[in-house]
């Protein structure tokens, strides 16, 4: 949307799909970062109607990421 003083619309610019990737990229790095965190930050608890929902210890997470190749390990 443009500002109430601007007279007309500004213009809009096509962006490379080779420029665009790495945007996409780092915002898929940044999702899956917060849903990791999200998953060891989560503690057991119990819901409506009695159903349970059990938090992740971080050490077996990290061992289902490592196994799928989805940890990168730092030395």
């Amino acid at each position: 949307m443009n500002h109430e003083d601007q007279a007309k619309p500004s213009p809009i610019q096509a962006i490379a799909n080779a420029n665009v990737d790495p945007i996409f990229e780092a915002a898929t790095q940044a999702t899956e970062e917060a849903i990791t965190n999200a998953l060891v930050a989560a503690k057991t608890m119990t819901g409506a109607n009695g159903a349970r929902y059990f938090g992740i210890p971080h050490d077996e997470l990290r061992s289902i990421l490592k196994r799928y190749n989805r940890l990168e390990v730092t030395k």
